[in-house]
């Protein structure tokens, strides 16, 4: 776990450093790098007879979507988009069973509470993109939707018995607001400062990820 995390912290800074250089040389480094290292949290107890589950796959679709970001190019981006996007489904299925398989006394209202909310934030954050997302409107609201129903489950599966708020159910929303910082700098302002803050809640928020896979 500690390789994993320092393997994370280093490709974290390394990436901000090339994106403040803006060297597509150096994130081509760091990037990988930097996803590595969660990556070696979450399957790093497999190699010694533990089970894989929903969680793993959604992090080796987040590391491939993520190493399709080092570059700007459209199609880069859709690969990049695409690859998120089942990482939200794999991620989905894993807080929608969680909730399922352990309900808690609040899990029906926090259900129905989490859904509103999260569909009321989603339509906000659509509404602002919409007028910039040109060719790409469908891809962006159908990846809007999903990640909107991904943090919605991650916060009902937290009322589930047992459940551990500084995992899975936290990182899956400091996934959701790193991905506030992609939108607004693929389609509203590109600057440095979207990754300063969005790079970190990201790693943050799969490391979290990784570490309740590893459990």
């Amino acid at each position: 776990m500690t390789a994993g995390l320092v393997i994370t912290a280093v490709g974290l800074v390394g990436t901000l450093y090339a994106d403040f250089r803006e060297s597509i040389a150096l994130r081509w480094i760091f990037k990988p790098l930097a996803s590595a290292g969660f990556l070696v949290i979450a399957f790093a107890p497999v190699t010694g007879g533990g089970s894989l589950n929903a969680l793993h796959v959604g992090l080796v679709f987040g590391a491939i979507g993520d190493v399709a970001l080092v570059l700007r190019a459209k199609r880069w981006f859709l690969v990049g988009l695409s690859s998120f996007a089942l990482a939200h489904v794999a991620y989905l299925t894993h807080f929608v069973s969680s909730a399922v398989r352990h309900p808690g006394s609040l899990t029906p209202y926090l259900a129905v509470v989490a859904l509103v909310a999260l569909m009321v934030v989603g339509h906000l954050v659509w509404t602002r993109l919409e007028p910039h997302t040109g060719s790409m409107r469908l891809p962006v609201r159908i990846y809007v939707l999903l990640v909107s129903l991904m943090a919605g489950a991650a916060i009902v599966s937290a009322s589930s018995p047992g459940a551990v708020w500084t995992l899975a159910p936290l990182g899956a929303v400091l996934f959701y607001l790193s991905d506030l910082a992609v939108a607004r700098d693929r389609f509203i302002a590109h600057s440095f400062t979207n990754k300063l803050w969005g790079l970190p809640l990201y790693y943050a928020g799969q490391v979290l990820i990784a570490l309740a896979a590893s459990r």
